[in-house]
């Protein structure tokens, strides 16, 4: 299956920057269902977490990059955040091939997430 860098990004991220809350795959995956639904989870979660984490390596090469170092944190210059913002969107909107098997959203049904949270986990999902 052919999927967007940015769908898995949002995926393992949660709502608001610097947040606690859990991500919408991590609550996914935290969440109890029967054992074949609860293999198909994590077998998606970690056929996904190695490309989920070379998308935060090469979005801060990109930072550290245009960036300059203020305090803690590597902030972008004024001056090159559209050359980031237009070299960030190029590289989420690459596809990358993964063998995932789409899980059937009927097989979800205790599972209370917002719409939100359903739109980030639709390239994972089927009605089946």
């Amino acid at each position: 299956m052919k999927i967007k860098l940015y769908d898995i990004l949002v995926a393992f991220e949660s709502n608001v920057n610097g947040s606690q809350e859990l991500s919408v795959m991590q609550k996914l995956v935290q969440h109890k269902f029967e054992i074949t639904t609860s293999y198909a989870i994590h077998k998606t979660f970690d056929l996904l977490m190695p490309y989920y984490k070379r998308i935060c390596d090469e979005r801060t090469k990109l930072i550290t990059q245009y960036g300059e170092k203020d305090g803690d944190f590597i902030k972008v210059k004024q001056e090159n955040r559209d050359i980031v913002t237009k070299q960030l969107d190029e590289f989420l909107a690459m596809e990358e091939e993964v063998d995932i098997q789409p899980i059937n959203i009927n097989k979800l049904t205790d599972f209370q997430i917002n719409a939100n949270e359903i739109n980030r986990l639709k390239f994972i999902l089927t009605e089946i």
